[in-house]
């Protein structure tokens, strides 16, 4: 039996660009907690150009070779972050971020996690 993880990142709303006055450039990126050979682990979604409520329907699909693999992915979780892609010069800064739980995704039958994710500035304030 084939052991999949699927993430889709849908949109953002309400984003803010880190220049006063400016719309964000905003893409978003990800990586799985763990790695193994021959997979990427990070995630980059395509960019938008000048919005504040971007539309990504952006999927990622890993296969997880083994179920030793699978079990260590149910206590861990996927930090998604929101970036301007106008803000090169401070790639340290973001415009927001959310924790995605992968447990529920393992649980039999595979239960798929749909949200809404609150994201987070980087002072930790829900925006």
């Amino acid at each position: 039996d084939k052991i999949q993880l699927s993430v889709t990142i849908v949109r953002c709303d309400g984003l803010r660009a880190s220049r006063y006055g400016a719309l964000p450039w905003p893409y978003c990126q990800y990586e799985l907690p763990v790695t193994w050979p021959d997979q990427e682990s990070t995630h980059v979604t395509e960019t938008r150009t000048k919005e504040a409520n971007p539309v990504f329907n952006d999927r990622k699909m890993w296969d997880i070779p083994t179920a030793e693999l699978a079990l260590s992915l149910r206590s861990q979780e996927i930090q998604i972050f929101v970036f301007d892609d106008e803000d090169q010069e401070n790639m340290a800064a973001y415009l927001g971020f959310a924790k995605v739980r992968l447990a529920p995704m393992f649980l039999a039958p595979a239960q798929p996690l749909k949200a809404t994710l609150h994201l987070e500035d980087p002072r930790g304030v829900k925006m």
